[in-house]
């Protein structure tokens, strides 16, 4: 869909970890490993510095890369990003045993977890659109179980935003986090409370 919009670049689009048709065994994705990926990249479009635009969680992915290889990013765009927040659910479902047996479980029975979701949606505890979207991604026993691969494969990486963003600076590298005005999900609330804490970090808010 950016065909046409940025006639000049280059645009390299990556299936991750279990997206799109990438064969991907492990079921850890590490910072040494999305840096290796960058690299390899850059050596085969025989480029020294690339724009890394990441969207929802590949967003992690480009946190990570920003912080390992900072001399070679050009620019870092963030478009709702997952990994610019501490996650608590996140956190507990894939850092924690507990959590993470609860939510292996849970991700191999969806209509549990969907009967949860509008349990609480009907209680007002979280907003409808909120239980909408995640249930949209475990609409089926496949789509959980990669969820649940997805999640688990990701929280291998390894991000400290302070000194992501010190390196930034340093290297004198425009950052941009692009958010929905109304979305509920990556909230501009959450959004200007980060470019609070990383100042040079410019916000976007789309209509």
């Amino acid at each position: 869909f950016l065909n046409g919009q940025l006639d000049d670049y280059t645009l390299v689009a990556i299936d991750l970890p279990y997206h799109g048709h990438t064969r991907f065994r492990k079921i850890a994705f590490t910072s040494a490993q999305a840096s290796a990926l960058f690299l390899a990249l850059l050596d085969r479009f025989n480029v020294a510095t690339a724009h890394l635009l990441a969207y929802s969680i590949g967003g992690r992915v480009a946190l990570s890369i920003a912080q390992t290889d900072t001399s070679k990013v050009a620019s870092l765009v963030l478009v709702a990003p997952d990994g610019v927040k501490d996650h608590a659910v996140f956190n507990f479902a894939t850092r924690s045993k507990f959590g993470h047996r609860i939510f292996r479980r849970s991700m191999h029975k969806p209509k549990v977890v969907k009967a949860v979701f509008s349990g609480l949606k009907r209680m007002k505890i979280i907003k409808p659109s909120v239980a909408n979207f995640y249930n949209s991604t475990i609409a089926t026993p496949s789509e959980s179980r990669n969820l649940y691969k997805i999640w688990m494969a990701m929280s291998g990486l390894s991000i400290d935003l302070s000194a992501m963003f010190e390196q930034l600076k340093q290297y004198q590298i425009k950052s941009y986090l692009i958010v929905g005005k109304y979305d509920k999900i990556i909230p501009l609330k959450i959004a200007k409370q980060v470019q609070l804490k990383y100042p040079q970090l410019e916000v976007v808010a789309l209509e």
